[in-house]
C-alpha cells in the first residue's frame, strides 16, 4: 500500500514544522509521498524537495494552496515555479 499526505503546511506559511522537519516526519511515518501546500507559494515545496533529495525515501509533490475569490484551491504541479523560471 502507498501512503501519501496531500495537504501539509510548513513554517513558510502557517505551519509549525520546517520543510526539513516535514520530510523527516513523513519518512518516520512511512509515507511514500507528501504535498507541501503552503499558502500562495511553492517555496515550502521547493525546500521540502531539497530536503527529500538529501534525506531520500520521500517523494515531494510540488504544490501550493492558492487563495481565490471562490475560496482556497490546492494546486499540484509537476515542477515548481523556481524550476520553470530558472531558464528565463
Amino acid at each position: 500500500m502507498i501512503a501519501v499526505e496531500l495537504h501539509s503546511h510548513t513554517t513558510v506559511s502557517d505551519g509549525f514544522q520546517t520543510p526539513m522537519e516535514i520530510v523527516r516526519l513523513a519518512a518516520r511515518k512511512g509515507l511514500s509521498a507528501i504535498a507541501v501546500t503552503d499558502h500562495d507559494t511553492f517555496r515550502g515545496a521547493s525546500l521540502a524537495k531539497r530536503a527529500a533529495k538529501l534525506l531520500g525515501g520521500v517523494f515531494v509533490i510540488p504544490s501550493a494552496e492558492v487563495r481565490s475569490l471562490l475560496g482556497d484551491v490546492l494546486v499540484y504541479a509537476q515542477t515548481t515555479w523556481a524550476t520553470i523560471f530558472r531558464g528565463l
